[in-house]
């Protein structure tokens, strides 16, 4: 609002000395908001995890070889990132840490192979890092991101006949990509909120227990995530100087 008084003030001064009377609006556009600087923050949201499970190698004819795991989880975690402005467009990179399971509980199958025994999945702290290029408007900031992902990943076995007793366990660092986008608002000069979706596949993994060539216990863990989250970041220090768009 202030901004919009102050150019109506600079757009009347103007236009009783014969200037452009769209001058008001468009020193609003350009001085609306700066988006560059450094920021960092907090986000939370929900999670839809689907791992892929196929034995390595498989038994002929055998039931529980290959299948998918689900779940549904929270998601806790904060970014940090920088970036410059250009006209209306903004470049940037983040760095986001993210706990993808903040209940703690597993993905389950009924059947580990041939075994009586459920197999089970989890996946740990997820870290993302990559550009940001988006689209300022005023105080909306539209933006797409992509880059680099990686997380821990859990797996094992749990007989049907002993809750609580597990077997086969393995931990293996799995890395892939991640690919998303969202909106965020300027609340003030230094807090932004915002919203945004993050498709994440961690690739194909071969978890081994004990790693013996050729056991039949070997399986290859398959990862892909969609994470929606809500996103809130503060700005620090000073603003970056806005650098205007080239001239046409």
């Amino acid at each position: 609002m202030m901004l919009r008084c102050v150019a109506g003030a600079v757009c009347a001064a103007m236009i009783f000395t014969g200037s452009n009377a769209a001058c008001a609006e468009d020193l609003f556009n350009s001085a609306a908001y700066n988006w560059g600087g450094i920021y960092v923050g907090l986000n939370a949201g929900w999670v839809r995890n689907n791992t892929d499970w196929a034995f390595q190698p498989p038994i002929a004819n055998a039931p529980n070889q290959s299948f998918s795991l689900e779940n549904s989880a929270g998601v806790l975690g904060g970014q940090i990132g920088l970036q410059h402005q250009w006209g209306n467009v903004v470049l940037g990179v983040e760095a986001a840490v993210s706990d993808v399971n903040i209940d703690g509980g597993w993905s389950q199958h009924t059947g580990y192979g041939i075994g009586n025994s459920f197999a089970e999945t989890k996946t740990g702290t997820l870290v993302t890092v990559g550009p940001r290029l988006g689209w300022a408007h005023g105080q909306w900031l539209f933006f797409g991101t992509g880059g680099w992902a990686t997380a821990d990943v859990q797996t094992r076995g749990e007989p049907f006949s002993s809750p609580g007793t597990f077997f086969n366990k393995t931990n293996e660092r799995q890395n892939g990509w991640f690919a998303g986008g969202g909106v965020e608002y300027a609340l003030s000069q230094n807090v932004l909120a915002g919203v945004e979706y993050q498709h994440v596949d961690l690739g194909d993994e071969l978890h081994c227990p004990g790693c013996v060539p050729n056991n039949t216990n070997n399986h290859e863990i398959g990862v892909g995530m969609d994470i929606v989250r809500a996103r809130l970041s503060f700005k620090l220090g000073r603003d970056e100087e806005l650098t205007a768009a080239p001239l046409k």
